[in-house]
């Protein structure tokens, strides 16, 4: 309850974990990235810093609100509400900034918001570009402007109960941080034209932590291109007696997904030339080459426009799991796959979350959905929510479609359910709009999506996505558990 917890401090615990979203009617829940807070990149000069205990591995600080020794303190807690507070808001690039809020723990997200903008001197236009996440390893919860991140705090453990299958020692050491990040509604179209210094180094820090924790499937080219650019932007230009193999050997993870941070060794344990880190000293070394007269913007802008060709750029990401198809014997059945529901405005994407790689992509014009919740859940806690979604497939060419439905199961399927409707709507607005700054707005979307054509890229994604040429975009069907049957291609 509101009344039950009392002071707010900020400290540190371990983190091992992933998160999700809440709003008090089904909010846009973001399955979250892990923060790892105990290093500090010391040629980040854009951002304000702070220090952060860097004594234990894998730390993060957070805003805690902690209980009372007793209860009935109504009006003694009304005075601490009042009372200013000092927090912290983070950043994807691993910095926090700290604030005195003067409304105490009353203090609005929009509140703090303008406070932010005014500290680090943003212009107007960062209004539209980013908001306020409430992130921990559990759950991820981008917020909305009236949202009261304290009064959040005190009903986290509600949250993790509703929309994670997370055990009760885990939700008893689950603490959110406060972090500033894009807002997921914004879109790529206009943020191809951002040049500004210090909304570029935040975007690039989040395209960059989405790659590093496999959200943003890609092949190993295309990931050493971006390993090679994050190197020259992390640090500086190559030089040779410094940025050596084994500077990189033990640095891997900040520049590759996991998958791919495997050492390669000969024999005798010895490091192969072939080697992950030797290919990215090579790397370093070619765009340092290639951009030498360039600035650290010009690097991080090239980051993203990298990132911006990837469909699923800017998702939401949902937990979830996925039957596996049955293989060999079955004798013991096959263990669910973890996979990401990754959504945005130009469609649907299941990601394996272990492999970093698309199992499925498409856009809203070529699939259906359902979300359904079985009677069992309420008192059956393994009787999870899915989400159904059905899509044709022509494997052979020959117009003998199969409709193909793949289940979902997760406790954010309703949240997911609610952020594909809005971005439906969005689609229908436009089909409905007689000039491209007319028709009605929809509801829960912000007004700057409403100035965008959302259909832009759906051509485009949508060729990508069919596309059996790519390797990476192509949806891997045989590693998804489907109901098929067959039907005749509809006559145009």
């Amino acid at each position: 309850m509101a009344e039950d917890k009392a002071a707010i401090d900020i400290k540190t615990v371990p983190v091992d974990g992933t998160g999700d979203e809440e709003d008090g009617e089904h909010n846009k829940a973001l399955q979250g990235s892990t923060l790892d807070d105990t290093e500090k990149n010391e040629k980040d000069k854009l951002l304000p810093k702070i220090t952060i205990d860097s004594s234990a591995s894998r730390q993060k600080s957070y805003i805690t609100a902690t209980r009372p020794d007793s209860y009935g303190m109504t009006s003694a807690m009304s005075d601490a509400s009042a009372k200013p507070l000092e927090m912290c808001v983070y950043f994807a690039n691993k910095t926090g900034l700290e604030m005195t809020l003067e409304g105490g723990r009353c203090t609005t997200a929009e509140e703090v918001f303008e406070q932010l903008m005014e500290l680090l001197s943003l212009p107007s236009e960062a209004r539209d570009v980013f908001c306020l996440w409430l992130i921990s390893p559990l759950l991820e919860l981008q917020l909305k402007p009236h949202h009261v991140p304290f009064r959040l705090t005190q009903h986290w453990d509600e949250l993790l109960q509703k929309y994670t299958t997370s055990s009760e020692e885990e939700i008893e050491r689950d603490e959110p941080v406060l972090i500033m990040q894009r807002n997921i509604y914004y879109p790529r179209e206009l943020e191809e034209k951002i040049r500004e210094p210090q909304m570029l180094k935040l975007l690039y820090s989040e395209a960059h932590s989405n790659i590093t924790e496999g959200r943003y499937p890609w092949d190993t080219e295309h990931y050493f291109v971006l390993a090679g650019l994050a190197s020259a932007i992390e640090n500086g230009q190559f030089d040779e007696v410094v940025h050596t193999a084994d500077f990189y050997r033990e640095n891997l993870s900040q520049f590759f997904p996991h998958h791919m941070c495997k050492p390669k060794t000969t024999f005798f344990g010895k490091p192969k030339r072939d080697s992950i880190e030797f290919q990215l000293v090579q790397e370093h070394r070619s765009t340092s080459d290639q951009f030498r007269n360039h600035s650290i913007e010009d690097l991080q802008y090239k980051y993203l426009q990298c990132c911006w060709n990837l469909p699923y750029y800017g998702c939401a990401f949902f937990a979830g799991q996925i039957e596996r198809p049955r293989s060999g014997l079955g004798l013991f059945g096959n263990p669910d796959m973890d996979v990401y529901i990754a959504v945005n405005k130009e469609g649907v994407f299941i990601i394996d979350d272990e492999k970093a790689r698309l199992l499925l992509g498409l856009v809203y014009k070529d699939f259906s959905w359902e979300y359904a919740e079985s009677a069992k859940s309420q008192y059956n806690p393994s009787c999870l929510p899915c989400l159904f979604i059905q899509f044709k497939d022509d494997l052979d060419g020959d117009g003998k479609y199969e409709s193909k439905i793949l289940q979902v199961f997760s406790k954010q399927a309703v949240m997911a359910d609610v952020l594909i409707q809005t971005f439906v709507k969005l689609i229908h607005t436009f089909n409905d709009m007689t000039d491209a700054g007319g028709g009605d707005t929809v509801d829960g979307a912000p007004p700057i999506l409403n100035q965008i054509n959302i259909k832009e890229n759906q051509e485009k994604f949508s060729t990508m996505l069919r596309s059996r040429d790519d390797l990476v975009m192509c949806s891997k069907l045989d590693k998804l558990c489907l109901a098929t049957h067959n039907m005749k291609k509809e006559s145009s």
